[in-house]
C-alpha cells in the first residue's frame, strides 16, 4: 500500500513538474509581440500549424503589419522562432486585397500555403466574383490561383476549405462550381482534386463507379501521395446502403478508383447519426473525424446529441473513440469535436465542453485537450502559464507531429498577461 501511495505521489509531482515546464504564449501578435484589435472581431482564428510547430497561419481582422488599414479578414503567418508575423494575403506587387481572405492551410513542412479568398485583385484575370483558391510558395515567392475550369475558364461558382500536400502537387478543396470538370450537374457543392504538375482537376465525391453524389460533399483532406482523399457527404449513392440526410465520412482511393465508408458501426452498417471533419495522417494510415453516433463503440452513452472524437485505423479498420475519460468511459455529457491528428496519428487534439475528460475541470467552458494514442492518456492545453484553468472558450486547436506544441483560439483573458483587447486571440501551447 506505501509503495502504490508513493507511486501515485511521484506521478502526481511528475505530471505537476511537466505542465510548470510548459509555457502559452499567445500568436496573434505584432512583430514586437503587441496585441491587435479586431474590433467586434477575432484578432486570431482558423489557424494552421507547420508538423515542426514553427509557423503558423491564421486569418485575423486585426491589422497586425504596418499599412494594412483595409478592413478586411486577412491571412497573415507568424514565424514562432523568429518572432515575426508576415501578412500573405496579398498581390505579388504588395497591393492590398480589396476582400476578405481566410481557410488557411499551411503544408507540413510549411512551404506552401493555401486559402481561399473573394479578392479580386491578387492575380491577374480575376473576374468571376466568388471565393477562389490560392496557393503561395513561400520559399518562390510566387501567388497563383488553382482549379482553373474546363478550357482554362474561371470557375462559375464559389471554391474554398483547400488543404495542400507537402510537395505542393496535389490540392484538395470544395466548390459549388459546375464548370470545374465535365458532368458536373447535380448542381452541389463538391470535392475536387487539382494536381498542380498535371494541370489537371478531378472531382473526389463520387462513388466508385464514377457516379456523381447528388448532394455533393465537403470537408476534404488528402494523403501526402495523393492517392487518398476523404470528405464528408449526406448524400445517397456514393456507397450501397447509404441514404441520404444523413452526414457520413468517405474515403477516396483514386488509384483503385473506389469510394468507401468510414463511420460503420460494430455491425458494418452506417453510422447512426452524423459524422464529419475528417483528417486524413499524410501516409492515408489513420483518419480523425467527430460523430454524434452513438453505435460507433461499445458503452457509447451520452446519445445521438453528444459529439465524440473517433479514430480510423485503415489498416485494421477499426474505430476507437478519444473523447473519454481517465477511465476510458465517454463522458456522460459535453460535446467534443474539431479534431486535428499529427503526422503520426499518435496525437489527437480537440475541443470539448465536457468537464469529465480531465481532474479539476470546472470552469464550465469548451476546453482544448491533446489525446496521446499510444499511451492513452489526455491533458488540457487551454491553460495558462501555470497550468491554470481559464474562463473562457476555446476552440480549434491544431498539432504538430510531435505532439508538443498546441495552437487554438481562446476568447479567455488570462492566458497570457497583457491580453487586454477582448477578441478571440490565437494561443501556442509548448509542453516539455
Amino acid at each position: 500500500v506505501v509503495a502504490q501511495v508513493g507511486a501515485a505521489i511521484d506521478a502526481t509531482a511528475a505530471a505537476a513538474a511537466a505542465a510548470a515546464a510548459a509555457t502559452t504564449t499567445r500568436v496573434s501578435v505584432k512583430d514586437d509581440d503587441t496585441e491587435g484589435y479586431g474590433g467586434f472581431q477575432p484578432v486570431g482564428q482558423y489557424a494552421s500549424l507547420s508538423a515542426n510547430g514553427r509557423l503558423v497561419a491564421f486569418s485575423s481582422w486585426a491589422s497586425l503589419v504596418p499599412g494594412d488599414t483595409d478592413g478586411y479578414d486577412e491571412i497573415y503567418l507568424r514565424d514562432r522562432t523568429k518572432g515575426t508575423t508576415t501578412r500573405v494575403s496579398i498581390a505579388l506587387d504588395g497591393t492590398p486585397p480589396d476582400g476578405q481572405s481566410f481557410d488557411p492551410s499551411l503544408s507540413p513542412k510549411g512551404r506552401f500555403l493555401v486559402f481561399t479568398s473573394n479578392a479580386t485583385n491578387l492575380v491577374p484575370g480575376d473576374a468571376n466574383g466568388v471565393n477562389d483558391v490560392f496557393l503561395r510558395d513561400l520559399k518562390k515567392g510566387t501567388l497563383e490561383r488553382l482549379a482553373p475550369a474546363i478550357g482554362d475558364a474561371e470557375p462559375d461558382g464559389f471554391c474554398y476549405s483547400p488543404r495542400v500536400t507537402d510537395n505542393g502537387q496535389f490540392v484538395v478543396f470544395s466548390s459549388l462550381a459546375a464548370n470545374l470538370v465535365a458532368g458536373d450537374t447535380n448542381g452541389e457543392e463538391d470535392v475536387f482534386l487539382h494536381d498542380r504538375r498535371t494541370g489537371t482537376t478531378e472531382r473526389i465525391s463520387v462513388s466508385s463507379s464514377g457516379a456523381q453524389a447528388p448532394d455533393g460533399g465537403i470537408d476534404p483532406s488528402v494523403s501526402a501521395n495523393g492517392r487518398w482523399v476523404v470528405f464528408s457527404s449526406l448524400s445517397s449513392g456514393l456507397v450501397d446502403g447509404v441514404g441520404a440526410g444523413t452526414w457520413h465520412v468517405y474515403l477516396r482511393d483514386r488509384l483503385l478508383g473506389t469510394t468507401v465508408l468510414l463511420d460503420r458501426n460494430m455491425e458494418g452498417e452506417p453510422a447512426n447519426r452524423r459524422s464529419a471533419e475528417p483528417i486524413i495522417t499524410p501516409s492515408g494510415k489513420f483518419v480523425v473525424f467527430s460523430s454524434q453516433a452513438s453505435d460507433l463503440v461499445e458503452g457509447d452513452g451520452n446519445g445521438t446529441l453528444g459529439w465524440d472524437v473517433f479514430l480510423y485505423d485503415a489498416k485494421l479498420r477499426t474505430i476507437r473513440c478519444l473523447s473519454v475519460q481517465p477511465d476510458g468511459a465517454l463522458p456522460p455529457a459535453g460535446q467534443s469535436y474539431a479534431p486535428a491528428i499529427s503526422s503520426s496519428g499518435r496525437f489527437v487534439a480537440f475541443q470539448s465542453g465536457a468537464s469529465t475528460l480531465v481532474e479539476g475541470d470546472t470552469n464550465g467552458n469548451h476546453d482544448i485537450f491533446l489525446r496521446d494514442v499510444k499511451k492513452g492518456t489526455t491533458v488540457r492545453v487551454s491553460v495558462d502559464g501555470a497550468g491554470g484553468q481559464v474562463p473562457g472558450y476555446s476552440e480549434r486547436p491544431q498539432v504538430s507531429s510531435n505532439g508538443k506544441v498546441v495552437v487554438f483560439e481562446s476568447s479567455a483573458t488570462t492566458l497570457v498577461p497583457g491580453d487586454l483587447n477582448a477578441n478571440t486571440d490565437l494561443f501556442a501551447r509548448d509542453l516539455r
